[in-house]
């Protein structure tokens, strides 16, 4: 859809502006990512026909989708947004606010031995602003405060987006370059090669991955009297830590908050870190879930670097005595688990089968069942197939790139599975090999893998 499309609709008959309209509000199904989203450009368009064409019932329609994926910070010139969309006509009809918990820098600090283009100056100067806005605006409670009531102008708000940070955006730093600089050196008189740093994104971020900024929205949702059916953050390829939220975050939610607000969830949809007390954070948040109906969990290996996906030979198994404990939890409705892992997780037939063959609390009604760059050990992944099929009455059962090896890196292999077993297993089964996130040339390049999600297969 090009750009132009909203401003060359005047003189079309209502049908085709309809058709137009209906076509930018289809959201758009990444690989990579487990929501559907509009694509940037599909906004841009609805944006301006909304200007355009005010009143059009379909147009007001795709505009209220436009305004659930819009990202709020935890800034004044954020929630003054997300006041006035909800004093707007548009805030009884929204069922989802999406939130980003990036927290922007405070005190980064300009070296002058450095040299610096005066715009980049300006642009640090004003990130530097806009974080002690931040800080002043969450120490003070004027935050909290602000959020819990205009969470309440919203009555039909059931479906809470999250984003550790916003898609598009790395933490924000400045990256040093080695350029050839117009700049003359006094002290030679010609011109010399220098370091330049240059800003690789809008903003400056905070570093600190962990800052606890669920606490508050989780306070604020509770208060607000909110009832949640979906709390979901992007997969985003399932690629870095960043994009995953910390257990230090999930532990500084109030427990009776957290209850409240869970009380009648149905779909949990989460990338996590995969810290040392990660697990026992997802058993809190599972048993907080008792009306959980799906469950999509993304388990990222934390702070590996990628060198040791060549060399190292331990992997970390996510779902050893002290992880998540799915099977350990009493949730008697979920229908649907996704499990994904990557490249520095393993995990044993044994941890798998746990989740539903628990005596009190196995998962045992599952009817559709993910498991995405799951790692086992050589030979096992018929064994695994075979109890699932036993154990479970599955209908659906969806595996990305079944792995298999002893040690990480280069003896990781993809393994083919038997027909026959798959067949066993459940009633339609489907396999897809992806082979991407296991290639090294992005190690060295330093880039990180995009995995999958199981979208692949909607």
């Amino acid at each position: 859809m090009a750009y132009s499309d909203a401003a060359e609709m005047s003189g079309l008959l209502p049908e085709a502006v309809q058709q137009k309209v209906e076509q930018w509000a289809t959201p758009t199904k990444s690989p990579h990512e487990r929501l559907a989203l509009l694509s940037e450009i599909s906004k841009k368009e609805i944006r301006r026909a909304q200007v355009d064409y005010p009143g059009m019932p379909a147009l007001e329609k795709a505009f209220v989708k436009v305004l659930e994926e819009t990202l709020f910070y935890s800034t004044p010139e954020s929630m003054g947004s997300l006041q006035a969309i909800a004093e707007s006509k548009f805030a009884t009809e929204i069922e989802t606010l999406s939130f980003c918990g990036v927290r922007f820098t405070t005190g980064a600090v300009i070296h002058k031995s450095r040299f610096y283009v005066q715009s980049q100056r300006l642009v640090w100067e004003d990130a530097l602003r806009r974080g002690r806005e931040q800080s002043q605006f969450r120490e003070s409670g004027k935050y909290l405060k602000q959020l819990t009531g205009l969470l309440a102008r919203f009555p039909r708000l059931r479906h809470i987006r999250y984003y550790p940070v916003p898609l598009d955006r790395h933490f924000g730093q400045w990256t040093e370059r080695t350029v050839w600089s117009d700049v003359t050196d006094w002290g030679i008189g010609k011109k010399k090669k220098i370091q330049s740093w240059e800003r690789v994104d809008d903003d400056l971020y905070s570093r600190d991955s962990f800052a606890p900024d669920l606490k508050e929205l989780f306070a604020a949702l509770s208060t607000s009297g909110l009832k949640l059916e979906t709390f979901a953050t992007p997969f985003a390829g399932n690629e870095a830590y960043w994009h995953s939220i910390s257990a230090r975050n999930l532990l500084s939610i109030d427990p009776a908050y957290r209850e409240l607000v869970f009380k009648d969830l149905k779909n949990l949809s989460c990338n996590i870190k995969q810290l040392a007390e990660g697990g026992i954070v997802v058993q809190d948040l599972l048993s907080s879930c008792p009306n959980l109906q799906t469950l999509d969990l993304s388990l990222y290996a934390d702070y590996v670097p990628e060198h040791r996906y060549i060399d190292d030979k331990e992997f970390f198994n996510p779902l050893w005595h002290q992880g998540p404990a799915l099977g350990t939890v009493p949730l008697p409705k979920p229908r649907d688990l996704r499990l994904t892992f990557d490249l520095g997780l393993y995990t044993r037939v044994e941890d798998i089968l746990r989740i539903f063959t628990e005596q009190e609390n196995g998962l045992r009604g599952i009817r559709k069942l993910g498991l995405a760059y799951v790692t086992l050990a050589k030979g096992t992944w018929p064994e695994l197939l075979t109890q699932l099929g036993k154990v479970l009455d599955l209908e659906i059962l969806w595996i990305i790139s079944p792995r298999e090896g002893r040690n990480a890196g280069r003896s990781i292999q993809g393994t083919t599975i038997p027909e026959h077993v798959l067949k066993a297993a459940a009633k339609q089964v489907k396999v897809h090999h992806d082979f991407a996130p296991f290639e090294f040339d992005w190690v060295t390049k330093g880039e990180h893998a995009q995995y999958k999600s199981f979208t692949i297969f909607e």
